[in-house]
């Protein structure tokens, strides 16, 4: 059953000026709302440790960032026999990329992470480990690499007709 407040209870008195918080809480809660204070780190997450995928199939490669800053590219690259070869460039202007390899992820919206990549039609030449590395820093000779964990693409079929090919790996960084 509803009944009313008592008549003193709907009165309330408003000070002439609030009490004023110290300027340094000010401060402290202006950099808590833009992400500067306590910002982490910035990681380059590949979840998959290995992708394996029959000949002739599509691969689908993870990549995601915590943070879209610093500001730069994202690549992604793979190790080859003679070194590494840069196979998507995820630029503002326009996309670096082999032909069978596609954006994966959702770049229309807005503030999007996901540097996922996909490689249609896989032949055993794509069998490799592939890094998603953040890149920043690219006006001065020292270009600086965040890099994922890295995921193994291994492509299966019949094994009678694929000759075995071995790689020795280093990370990018490490090269």
């Amino acid at each position: 059953m509803w009944t009313e407040p008592p008549a003193q209870a709907s009165r309330m008195t408003i000070p002439a000026s609030w009490p004023r918080p110290p300027p340094c809480l000010l401060l402290t809660l202006l950099l808590g709302l833009t992400g500067v204070a306590g910002e982490k780190e910035l990681q380059v997450i590949q979840p998959e440790r290995s992708v394996s995928v029959a000949a002739g199939e599509t691969a689908t490669l993870l990549c995601t960032v915590t943070s879209l800053l610093p500001i730069g590219p994202i690549q992604w690259l793979r190790q080859t026999e003679t070194g590494w070869e840069l196979i998507y460039s995820f630029m503002q202007s326009e996309g670096t990329h082999l032909p069978r390899v596609t954006n994966a992820s959702d770049n229309t919206r807005r503030n999007n992470t996901d540097f996922s990549i996909r490689i249609s039609n896989i032949t055993l030449a794509d069998a490799s480990i592939y890094y998603c590395a953040k890149l920043w820093n690219q006006d001065t000779d020292n270009v600086e690499f965040k890099y994922g964990t890295g995921t193994w693409l291994t492509v299966t079929g019949d094994n009678s007709r694929l000759p075995h090919r071995a790689l020795e790996t280093t990370r990018p960084d490490k090269a």
